[in-house]
């Protein structure tokens, strides 16, 4: 499936997935938001998404923080 997503609907994605890391998560929630997120980490192709791929990095990073 080729998801064609704009900044906007990529952002709030990240989002949902950044408010949910704050609570306990299933292994597979954990596995699904970790898998969304790198699909779309390093995937846009204009230096004015950087600000996407930064957050998707700070949720990672909070996802797999939390795994340990």
């Amino acid at each position: 499936m080729d998801l064609k997503l704009n900044d906007s609907e990529i952002m709030q994605l990240l989002t949902y997935i950044d408010d949910a890391s704050g609570y306990d998560l299933e292994p597979m929630e954990r596995a699904t938001f970790l898998s969304i997120t790198n699909k779309i980490n390093n995937q846009v192709q204009y230096k004015h998404h950087n600000f996407i791929d930064n957050f998707c990095v700070d949720v990672r990073s909070v996802l797999l923080e939390e795994a340990d």
